[in-house]
């Protein structure tokens, strides 16, 4: 089952058993673009918060939101140094974790690694594991854009200074110990909690409505 996060709303699609086992009912299969985007276009305007889209090929309906609104891949880290602090960034108002668009052709991993050193002036990044994928949503200007995004876990020695990139409107560049960390982030996007849930499911526990 693959999740989309747009704001406060989110759309989950997958196999209905995937559903049933779950105990989630009232979703709808499109059988078409179409159909999918009256949906979709029904959903955003209710009250709902959630939105369920049964079908076999998970892909496909990934392929098809893509088309409808324009699509982004991304990729970003998770940054811990030397002391267990976690590299967190505040943009837009909301602390967030430093991310960016892929140049064409450009790997998962090797964009990852060079949006975290541009965005915060970092040097000497390793990759640690694998990455957790996800999907959001967002406006850019004002057009609709679904942006897909690796992230991976990294690592650096010590504990070195951070440059906030001011032209990616970065307002600051932080170390936070665990604790810090945890109370910046609940105010952060659903989509950054969702996957900290799964990349380090011993470390985060967010509640997401």
């Amino acid at each position: 089952m693959k999740k989309i996060f747009l704001e406060n709303k989110t759309i989950l699609t997958g196999p209905s058993s995937d559903f049933e086992e779950a105990g989630l009912s009232g979703g709808f299969s499109p059988s078409d673009e179409a159909s999918l985007w009256n949906g979709i276009n029904a959903f955003l305007k209710s009250d709902e918060k959630k939105l369920f889209i049964y079908s076999n090929e998970e892909a496909k309906v990934i392929g098809r939101l893509g088309k409808l609104w324009g699509f982004i891949r991304a990729g970003g880290g998770v940054v811990k140094n030397e002391n267990d602090e976690w590299l967190l960034i505040l943009r837009k108002g909301l602390w967030d974790l430093p991310k960016g668009k892929l140049d064409p052709g450009e790997s998962p991993e090797k964009g990852a690694l060079r949006e975290v050193e541009e965005e915060c002036g970092l040097s000497g990044l390793t990759i640690t594991g694998a990455a957790v994928h996800g999907y959001h949503f967002y406006r850019e200007r004002k057009k609709p854009v679904l942006k897909e995004t690796w992230w991976f876990p990294m690592e650096v020695a010590g504990s070195p200074a951070l440059y906030p990139q001011k032209e990616e409107a970065i307002e600051k560049a932080v170390w936070a110990n665990h604790e810090k960390a945890i109370q910046l982030l609940e105010g952060s996007y659903p989509n950054i909690k969702d996957m900290l849930n799964r990349m380090f499911p011993e470390l985060f526990s967010f509640k997401i409505d």
